[in-house]
């Protein structure tokens, strides 16, 4: 197995810039259908597509379950989930999907569940997608709505003891302040 590994990284390596690069365009085209989804009508990047190839469970550390054969994720294990309206995509010849649901309030595309530790592993939407952005968008304006709520206690006390200075600059110090928190 060391041998034919070992020949055909020598046969890529023959290649040249050109060949490699055909090789990789080949590549892209043939996974082209599987980098897009359609959400909501938008088409959004799927984030990892690829289902685990098998081979021996590394983990990490001094893991008790390393050396053992992860399987081959059939597509009998596989749960599809897709909208009422679209076409199920064909699993391969002589196979079926384990299931094909509609659930509009999950945001994983397909599941399957691994063979070593038992975990359920998902097809998820990339994080560059419309929905992740959305909720960090959230995310980030409750923390400037905390911000604000944060500073307004420390500057009212404040603005009410320099609106009465002779001062220009200290009476529109508060003034910057709150533009500032508004920001």
């Amino acid at each position: 197995m060391y041998d034919y590994f070992e020949e055909k990284k020598a046969e890529k390596k023959a290649l040249g810039a050109a060949g490699r690069k055909a090789l990789k365009a080949e590549k892209d085209k043939a996974e082209e259908k599987y980098l897009y989804c359609y959400l909501d009508g938008r088409k959004e990047k799927v984030g990892n597509f690829r289902v685990e190839p098998p081979g021996l469970f590394r983990g990490r550390g001094e893991h008790p379950k390393t050396g053992m054969v992860k399987a081959r994720v059939q597509p009998e294990q596989v749960t599809i989930n897709i909208g009422k309206g679209a076409t199920v995509p064909a699993p391969p010849p002589g196979h079926s999907w384990a299931d094909v649901i509609h659930d509009n309030t999950v945001t994983w595309l397909a599941t399957w569940k691994e063979n070593i530790n038992g975990n359920i592993k998902y097809v998820m939407l990339a994080a560059t997608s419309s929905l992740k952005g959305m909720s960090d968008f959230k995310k980030f304006e409750k923390a400037r709505e905390l911000k604000v709520r944060a500073l307004i206690p420390t500057f009212q006390p404040f603005h009410q003891n320099t609106t009465n200075s002779t001062s220009e600059s200290h009476r529109s110090y508060p003034r910057g302040l709150y533009t500032r928190a508004q920001i």
